[in-house]
């Protein structure tokens, strides 16, 4: 299997349109204004420049290096697409797998049938129509997803928000004052903030709505609550289909059977937070490494002349060829951070099953209890209504007199000569310990 590469000379913030890539996308920003595509099968990939737009179509997979103002359009790609360190806009029409974004600029996408996850996105984000889940850290513009098929995981979001979503909604932000947020869940929302949290929340639930934030106002009902923290300058709209549970992050809980209900949840939400910086520390490490070998490379590939008899050694192909090196060990680093992700957040998951099944567990014992109360409830008041009377005004007939019983005769104790008989028997291994015990008891009951 041979690759191909094409090499194009660029300004620093080309036009890059790319119409379909039929299996997965690589796509990173670099500091050279220097359009580069690799792919793995030959005759395959075609980039052509024109008016300062260069167009890219992969039948393969593609990895594809840019300078990092770059403005980017995707049309179509058929697998996974992978973004990162890319500073102007990016827009996407359809991704079929899941989309990875990482330190990029504002991102618009139409249509993504998988996951997006997304990391320190210097702009807005707005997803249109995601057919698995969302989970977004670090958004400095407005964020908005307007169809979530899965759940939505929001941290760090620094502007108005909302979403609609099919499953649950994880919340941690802090809410920042005259923005307005607003979330639609199909199942449960978990919602956390900090103490010195300025905002009014509008909370409407088909099941249960729990506030725990001190020195918040609550008022209406077990439905529809309104709950003001601080002076309200923030508007937060909640709508849930489950159970709405609504808490600032330095707020406990002062009974026990709460906080053993609670421990899923929070331990769950600690451990993707632990996984998330995780990975986020050793991408950092990668990125930095990379950028390094980039310059090292380019210095070094400047003054490159190198001859071997009537042949010139070509530069390009040295340089692709280092990048492929430097990018598996990359990779390798990368699958090492999502395979501690899925470690951490496997133990969340499983932290709150075991908190479901100790919350099923105390309800069934709670329904136990009410049963048998009101069984003895019933029990005491038929007792009550029963035309059955006693008369303790007759005396009672006398009891005959017990018979003495016949006196015990008594137990010879064990002799010596008997003990180390069988202590002799046990050194002999005629008999086990166990053995000999029973024999003793069966001579002393005798």
């Amino acid at each position: 299997m041979n690759t191909e590469q094409i090499t194009l000379t660029t300004g620093e913030a080309p036009e890059i349109v790319i119409d379909s890539i039929a299996g997965d996308l690589r796509l990173s920003g670099w500091e050279q204004n220097e359009f580069y595509a690799e792919t793995d099968d030959r005759k395959m990939l075609t980039a052509e420049q024109k008016n300062g737009e260069i167009r890219v179509t992969c039948l393969s997979d593609c990895a594809i290096r840019v300078p990092r103002r770059a403005v980017i359009k995707v049309a179509h790609v058929a697998g996974d697409a992978r973004i990162k360190a890319i500073e102007g806009n990016l827009r996407f029409d359809h991704v079929s797998g899941d989309l990875v974004l990482r330190q990029v600029a504002s991102v618009e996408a139409g249509q993504v049938d998988g996951d997006v996850s997304a990391k320190k996105i210097r702009g807005s984000l707005v997803l249109k129509i995601v057919g698995g889940d969302v989970s977004a850290r670090g958004v400095a513009g407005a964020f908005a997803a307007d169809q979530v098929g899965g759940d939505l995981y929001l941290r760090d979001a620094h502007a108005a928000a909302r979403a609609v979503v099919g499953s649950d909604i994880i919340l941690s932000l802090n809410f920042a004052p005259g923005q307005e947020y607003h979330f639609q869940s199909g199942s449960d929302i978990i919602c956390r903030a900090p103490s010195n949290t300025s905002a009014s929340f509008n909370i409407l639930s088909g099941g249960d709505i729990a506030v725990d934030v001190f020195g918040a106002t609550v008022e209406g009902n077990s439905r529809n609550k309104m709950v003001t923290a601080g002076n309200g300058a923030a508007k937060v709209n909640l709508r849930a289909g489950g159970d709405v549970s609504l808490s600032d992050i330095a707020s406990g809980s002062d009974v026990m059977g709460e906080v053993g209900d609670r421990f899923g949840e929070e331990f769950g939400m600690m451990a993707d937070v632990m996984a998330e910086e995780l990975s986020a520390q050793i991408e950092a490490q990668i990125e930095s490494q990379m950028a390094d070998f980039e310059k090292q490379l380019t210095d070094r590939l400047a003054g490159l002349d190198i001859t071997m008899g009537a042949s010139r050694v070509n530069a390009d192909e040295i340089a692709a060829r280092a990048r492929r090196a430097a990018e598996r060990v990359s990779d390798s680093a990368r699958r090492r951070a999502e395979a501690a992700e899925r470690r951490a957040k496997s133990l969340a998951e499983a932290a709150e099953r075991r908190a479901e099944a100790a919350r099923e567990r105390a309800e069934r014992k709670a329904e136990r209890h009410a049963a048998h109360a009101t069984h003895a409830a019933d029990r005491s008041k038929r007792s009550s209504s029963s035309t059955w009377r006693f008369d303790f005004t007759r005396p009672l007939a006398p009891k005959p007199p017990v018979p003495p019983r016949p006196p015990v005769p008594p137990v010879e104790p064990v002799s010596d000569e008997e003990r180390m008989s069988i202590l002799k028997m046990v050194e002999q291994g005629k008999i086990t310990v166990a053995e000999a015990e029973k024999l003793l008891a069966a001579i002393e009951g005798r």
